[in-house]
This record gives C-alpha cells, sequence and structure tokens, in this order.
C-alpha cells in the first residue's frame, strides 16, 4: 500500500520533488489498477488500490497547491494539473467499463505531462544533485505503472500498435535510467543494494511483458510492477534523506 504521511506539513523542497513526483506516478497507477478490475486480476484488491490512488492524488495536490499558491510558476503548473485532474477523475470514478478504458488512457497521459512539468519546476528550484536524483528515481515508479498499465490495456483487448510501441519505450526507458542509477556516485550501501533487488525483479518483470502477444501474464505483471513500485518508493526516499544530511 503507498501511503503519504506528510500532509498537513510544510515539505522541504526535497520532499516536494519527491510528493510531485509520486503524483506523477499516481496518474498511471490510477489506469493500471482501473485495468486490473476489467480484466479480471484480483478485483477486490485492484478496486482498493484504484481507490487508495485516487484519494492520495487529491490529499497531495491539495498540500502542494496549499504550500506553492504563492509561487506563480509552480502555483500555474499545478493549476493545469487541477483543471487536467477534475476531468479525470470524473471518468475514472464511474464504473469500470472498457469503451471508456481509452478515453481513461489519453487523459491520463496529459495529467501525467501536467504532473511532470511541476515537478521539473520543483527540481528547478530546489537545485542539487539529490534534487535530480529523486525526480530520476521517482520517475521509475511512474514507469514500473506505466508498463503494466500498457500491458493491461492490451490484454483488455484494446487497439494494441500504438500501446506495443508505448510498452517497448517505456520498458527501455526504465531499463536504461536503471543502470544510470545504478553507477552512481551517491549511491549508500542500502541504495546500491535496492537497485540489485529492483534488477532482479526487473529480468522476470521485463520477460512478462516481452511476451508474445503482451497479454499473457496479466497477474505476474501486475504483482511484478507492486514489488518495483515498492523499491522505488523506498529508493527514492533514501535519496531525499541524503539532501538532509
Amino acid at each position: 500500500m503507498i501511503s503519504y504521511s506528510q500532509a498537513g506539513s510544510d515539505l522541504t523542497l526535497t520532499e516536494a520533488v519527491n510528493t510531485a513526483g509520486r503524483q506523477r506516478m499516481l496518474t498511471q497507477r490510477i489506469v493500471k489498477a482501473y485495468c486490473q478490475i476489467g480484466v479480471g486480476v484480483t478485483p477486490d484488491e485492484s478496486q482498493s488500490q484504484l481507490t487508495g490512488a485516487i484519494d492520495l492524488f487529491e490529499q497531495q495536490l491539495t498540500t502542494l497547491e496549499k504550500q506553492f499558491a504563492s509561487y506563480i510558476p509552480i502555483s500555474r503548473g499545478l493549476g493545469e494539473v487541477r483543471s487536467t485532474w477534475d476531468e479525470f477523475r470524473t471518468v475514472v470514478t464511474r464504473p469500470v467499463s472498457k469503451p471508456h478504458a481509452q478515453q481513461i488512457a489519453d487523459t491520463s497521459d496529459a495529467l501525467l505531462e501536467s504532473s511532470h512539468k511541476v515537478v521539473e519546476l520543483l527540481q528547478e528550484v530546489s537545485g542539487g544533485e539529490y534534487a535530480r536524483l529523486v525526480n530520476i528515481s521517482g520517475r521509475q515508479r511512474m514507469l514500473s505503472q506505466r508498463a503494466a498499465k500498457l500491458y493491461l490495456l492490451i490484454a483488455w483487448g484494446l487497439d494494441n500498435t500504438e500501446l506495443l510501441n508505448d510498452l517497448k519505450q517505456t520498458s527501455d526507458e526504465f531499463a536504461t535510467t536503471l543502470e544510470q542509477l545504478q553507477s552512481s556516485t551517491a549511491n549508500t550501501n542500502t541504495i546500491s543494494q535496492q537497485l540489485r533487488e529492483v534488477s532482479d525483479l526487473w529480468v522476470s518483470f521485463a520477460s512478462a511483458l516481452n511476451i508474445e502477444g503482451s497479454a499473457t501474464f496479466p497477474l505476474i505483471v501486475a504483482d511484478a510492477s507492486e514489488k518495483i513500485l515498492q523499491h522505488f518508493e523506498e529508493i527514492t526516499f533514501l535519496y531525499q534523506t541524503l539532501s538532509d544530511q
């Protein structure tokens, strides 16, 4: 279960980068959970994931809006997120149905784009190597959920030509970024160990994603994406704590 404990308190800038990065991940996690329900993957647990992700996005967005209300560039960026989020939430909270899946996926990508802009603005304001690492590591959370989302959309029977291309691009980006993080000189022993564990998980995850037809192992994909997400939640937090030392 992904949780958030800083609501109602002031965030440091690096914490804000992490929080906004988690928003970026949630744009994909919400659709992934929606698709899990649609294809029948642990429906009760998937409904809990969907509801929890929606609630967490709203909670974090409100916190960021309050903290950065007086900083115009970030406030404006958050305004764009809010506008897209309100539209997205209206659709994604309706009863799950395949006809709505493509609309939800498309809107989630617009929400991802606006959320990413906020992360970049916060990293720029924060400055420094650790804020950059928090951004990059946090983005791996999003890519893990995006890869699973795309796979599950294909498994649900949506037109898959473009989805397959997006899935390959997402998988390639995750693998490349993982190698970059593993080579960072900022890594502690704990971070390096976490990254090695992710690397091991990624082997089986990528294998399932690349099976011919890309719709064979939805439960394996969903489970692996959860494990990788949990690791990158921890890794991103560890990078964040380095900035406070």
